[in-house]
């Protein structure tokens, strides 16, 4: 489960329930508050515990589950890192390693630093030599397009051109905490029926970003308390227990 960072969300005045765990705004285009809006705040938060404690209770249950995978966290900047990685592409190591990485759902697309983008881009353009594919130059969609020789209608018919690829965390010095990308977590069809590449060059920041599009297909756990972060595929979710 992950949750869009409140900073990234566009916020309404009363409309939207809004709390923020290190301040308390005070929302200044509401003078008055009457009985009837405290009661109605009263029945959401009964609404929002009925909800949580069964909730709570099944997350606690898929950690324990085999498909799922754990790493260290650390806080850096307000977002949530599972420390550094390796960059697999297709099962196969690439040399491209330590990438401090962080996890941003506020961030539509994922994000590499530079270098390590450049040679992502490499890995790519050398897998797709010699097929059907071109660069779409004029699709603005994203930084890089390609067309073929007729209009994509989803990913499916782009599969034999790509290959999945993980990013790789030592889990404390024990076991790989692996990230996996299937081509849904990094691809895009534009609406002019060309795939695009929804990892972006991060430019100077220094940090790599997993972005919302790479987190669609997991659940993802946070726990302060322990100082740990999980994941699993929704492909594995058959595999939890039963609450």
């Amino acid at each position: 489960m992950h949750i869009t960072s409140p900073a990234a969300r566009t916020r309404y005045p009363v409309r939207t329930l809004f709390v923020n765990p290190c301040t308390h705004p005070v929302n200044t285009d509401v003078k008055h508050q009457s009985n009837v809006t405290m009661s109605f705040t009263v029945d959401i938060i009964k609404l929002l515990v009925s909800f949580l404690i069964p909730l709570m209770e099944y997350l606690a249950l898929a950690r324990e589950s085999p498909a799922f995978y754990r790493s260290l966290v650390v806080r850096i900047c307000e977002h949530y890192s599972p420390g550094y990685a390796e960059l697999k592409y297709g099962e196969k190591s690439t040399g491209i390693e330590n990438l401090l990485t962080v996890f941003d759902s506020g961030s539509t697309y994922t994000y590499l630093i530079s270098s390590a983008y450049q040679a992502f881009i490499s890995l790519v353009m050398e897998e797709l030599t010699g097929s059907s594919l071109s660069e779409a130059l004029d699709d603005h969609t994203l930084t890089l397009c390609w067309k073929g020789e007729k209009p994509f209608k989803s990913l499916q018919d782009v599969k034999t051109y790509f290959k999945p690829f993980a990013l790789s965390f030592t889990n404390g010095g024990k076991a790989e905490a692996k990230f996996e990308m299937p081509l849904e977590a990094y691809l895009i069809i534009s609406h002019k029926g060309n795939v695009c590449l929804g990892i972006l060059d991060g430019g100077k920041i220094d940090v790599n970003i997993i972005g919302d599009i790479s987190m669609q297909d997991k659940l993802v756990i946070y726990n302060n308390e322990e100082q740990l972060i999980g994941w699993m595929n929704e492909k594995n979710c058959d595999l939890l227990p039963e609450v």
